[in-house]
């Protein structure tokens, strides 16, 4: 029987067998020559006139002795698979470190047959010019050498000889430089003209030492061995597998605790149902979907964020050899996000949560969050709250549920107000609660009666603060009415009525008495429920601000993620910026026409009759006064004249300076991160809830402790197919005990890590 090995990678492929009739036990066994190990991971054999090159454990190639061409294959194969490192494949066969990374990126590049050297240039025979010859020909039957005639004529030295050889004079061959281990190579097909006698008679300088090899080689990890299965692609889902060793005091082990929820959360089924499978690779959908996870709830904010992080450490609490670096995180990002699926991943997990928690989404908070562009590329313009400032910005609108977790999110390629996008929004929240009927409850951006109509018609209620100037209710209005919601009491002093916007149903007005003697006043649909509880509920939309103001910081979901852009709509209708400026200026002038009939008016009402009796008199005597308020006038009806001859809309590409495009940010990438922090956030808010009971004051500290526990140091213990996360202690006893009860509790859940045979179990390290 024939053993046969496959290794496939790109487009290229190697087969190899068993060597002749030597056992495959044997052939497995180490070399004992030092000549032949390569590293502690790889090895070569000889037997006869064929040659097979070993890496962890398993036949790599087999081919013929001598054939320079396998040679350069099995080098750039060896440090491909990470079988032994550039200096060490060098050293073992001979060759310059430099032509190690060429090989490897030629093999890349063209495949197996890129590697077959072939005669540079032209493929006939050289022609010169007969002065150039007789140049060198002369230099040359003076003895001089290559180097001096190259050097003298400024020309090359292969050339040199390529004319000497032409003429017969190539008696001495040009000295070339000795590279290690030479004499273990066999010999190029064109061979340099013999040696002279006194080359002959030199003694022979000794080879390089070679590092001395160990005695025993070191059997390969299973970390490496998943790795190793995956790149020769004997891995059923195309990546390498999940292995855990048995480590000690290794950092971000807390970061287990949540990890068992991925399946909960339905992260990495949604992937699956929607990106399908990614390319063959060590690194797959899996092992992406893991990382990136990890990354969110250790406040790894971006993917440089890895270069500070110690790879082989954190690849040992995924399961994986090593995480992966930036550049290849980037380019699985950017390998998902060719798809163009971010979206239908967003509304996956969104549909995953309404099955879980229908009620919680009968509910539903919306709000924009307007994200600061501080780029070279031209974008719309948007005015951030936090700073006060009018920059280039992206509004991305986010759905949370009644309890403050998020559902979905929604980019916009420009920055539309909330009254345009809520149809579009209340369209993908159908598609996520069905037929079920919901409250929105939004800010005074929405306030709209036609807003209202067409939301009420598609089935919704709704919920906002009512926007504008309205008589206030009478004190007799008032009564003090109590609510009970998310386990406290909330106390109000309302007062009802009912209004009637123009274009919308009759609304339910709810008037809350404010300790400055003010009214906040709430509009709603819903006549089902106390007033009382509908103004707490609209109270609590800052859960939604708050919301988006801890993943600014936390988990930095103002962050760009690519640097790309894509080409947009240059017709897009667009606010008018001239107008908003005629505007502003229109009102500074009236403002000026107020403030002079208000001066004149307190002239009229200080006039003494006795001086001025007469409204003559009063006129000359203000005459400054009133030309000033004239020509304020005269302003005012220019400027409403020039209003309303400018557009309120225009394309957008009418406001890109020259040389500029009509972009937006490419939204894949930012979109699908954002999908995973919002699943790192709910698995956060989770364990947030689960240590509630033991915790005293959890909505003040809640999640500054559950951040500490998941960046925890601790021990790996493995038995089999159990995995023991023994976590360190906390800085003060009473954390360690919360800790402890935690730990309890998930064990009681019997946690597995995501598709994978391991069984997780939580313990605390016992303080000495």
């Amino acid at each position: 029987m024939c053993d046969v090995f496959l290794y496939e990678r790109g487009g290229w492929r190697v087969v190899c067998s068993a060597i002749g009739e030597t056992p495959m036990a044997e052939l497995l066994t180490p070399t004992d020559d030092p000549r032949h190990i390569i590293s502690e991971r790889a090895w070569f054999r000889d037997e006869g006139d064929l040659r097979v090159v070993f890496a962890y454990g398993l036949p790599l190639l087999q081919y013929e002795r001598g054939d320079r061409a396998m040679d350069r294959f099995a080098v750039a194969l060896l440090t491909d698979v990470d079988a032994a490192g550039v200096e060490e494949t060098a050293a073992a066969f001979g060759v310059h470190r430099a032509s190690v990374g060429r090989w490897r990126a030629i093999l890349h590049k063209g495949g197996v047959a890129a590697l077959m050297k072939c005669k540079p240039g032209p493929k006939g025979p050289h022609t010169f010019g007969p002065a150039i010859r007789r140049q060198v020909i002369a230099l040359r039957k003076d003895a001089e050498a290559y180097d001096a005639i190259a050097a003298h004529l400024g020309m090359s030295k292969g050339l040199v000889y390529a004319i000497c050889a032409q003429a017969g004079l190539t008696q001495e061959p040009p000295s070339e430089p000795t590279l290690p281990g030479l004499d273990r190579l066999p010999a190029p097909p064109v061979l340099p003209p013999p040696r002279t006698s006194a080359d002959v008679d030199a003694p022979a300088a000794p080879p390089p030492s070679k590092p001395s090899a160990p005695t025993q080689m070191s059997i390969p990890s299973s970390r490496e061995a998943a790795r190793v299965e995956a790149q020769l692609k004997l891995t059923p889902d195309g990546e390498a597998r999940t292995c855990f060793e048995t480590s000690c005091d290794v950092r971000h082990v807390g970061v287990l605790l949540a990890l068992p929820m991925l399946p909960e959360l339905g992260l990495i089924d949604a992937a699956r149902a929607v990106y399908g499978r990614m390319r063959d690779a060590v690194y797959g959908l899996r092992a992406t979907i893991v990382v990136l996870f990890a990354m969110a709830l250790l406040r790894i904010k971006r993917a440089e964020g890895l270069k500070g992080i110690f790879p082989d450490a954190l690849g040992r609490v995924l399961g994986l050899l090593r995480v992966p670096e930036m550049k290849t995180l980037r380019r699985k990002l950017a390998e998902l996000s060719l798809a163009k699926k971010a979206h239908e991943l967003v509304m996956w997990l969104a549909r995953r949560r309404g099955e879980e928690a229908p009620r919680a989404l009968g509910l539903l908070y919306v709000d924009g969050h307007v994200r600061p562009y501080y780029g070279k590329k031209w974008l719309p313009k948007g005015f951030i709250s936090s700073r006060k400032q009018v920059l280039p910005a992206i509004t991305d609108y986010w759905v949370n549920d009644r309890d403050g977790q998020p559902v979905l999110v929604l980019p916009t390629e420009a920055n539309p107000g909330l009254v345009k996008v809520l149809p579009e929004i209340a369209a993908a929240v159908r598609e996520v609660i069905g037929k079920r009927r919901a409250t929105i409850v939004f800010d005074r951006g929405g306030w709209s009666p036609e807003l209202f109509a067409k939301l009420l018609s598609l089935g919704f209620d709704v919920l906002t603060y009512r926007k504008g100037r309205v008589r206030p209710l009478p004190r007799s209005a008032f009564h003090e009415e109590t609510t009970h919601a998310d386990g406290r009491r909330h106390t109000y002093r309302l007062g009802e009525a009912t209004t009637r916007l123009k274009g919308a149903p009759l609304l339910r007005r709810i008037a809350v008495a404010r300790p400055d003697g003010k009214e906040t006043e709430i509009v709603t649909s819903r006549q089902d429920l106390p007033a009382a509880l509908l103004a707490y509920r609209m109270f609590e939309r800052w859960r939604q601000e708050n919301f988006f103001k801890y993943l600014k910081e936390e988990f930095a979901i103002d962050g760009l993620v690519e640097y790309a852009d894509e080409p947009a709509d240059p017709e897009r209708s667009v606010p008018n910026p001239r107008k908003a400026a005629e505007s502003a200026k229109l009102a500074e002038a009236r403002a000026d026409v107020a403030r002079l009939e208000r001066e004149l008016g307190e002239k009229v009402e200080d006039n003494a009759e006795s001086r001025r009796a007469t409204v003559r008199g009063f006129k000359i005597a203000h005459a400054q006064l009133r030309t000033q308020l004239e020509f304020a006038r005269r302003r005012v009806e220019a400027l409403e004249e020039s209003l309303r001859a400018i557009p309120a809309r225009v394309a957008v590409k009418e406001l890109v300076p020259p040389g500029e495009q009509v972009v937006k940010l490419a939204p894949e990438q930012k979109l699908l991160t954002d999908a995973v922090k919002m699943a790192a956030y709910r698995a956060e808010s989770k364990l947030v809830e689960m240590v509630r009971p033991h915790f005293a004051r959890t909505d003040d500290e809640g999640r500054i402790f559950v951040k500490e526990v998941l960046d925890l140091c601790g021990d790996l213990e493995v038995d089999g197919d159990e995995v023991r996360v023994v976590l360190q202690p906390m800085s003060a006893p009473r954390f360690t005990r919360v800790l402890e009860t935690l730990c309890k509790e998930l064990n009681d859940l019997q946690p597995r890590f995501p598709e994978s045979p391991y069984r997780l179990r939580y313990a605390v390290r016992a303080v000495e």
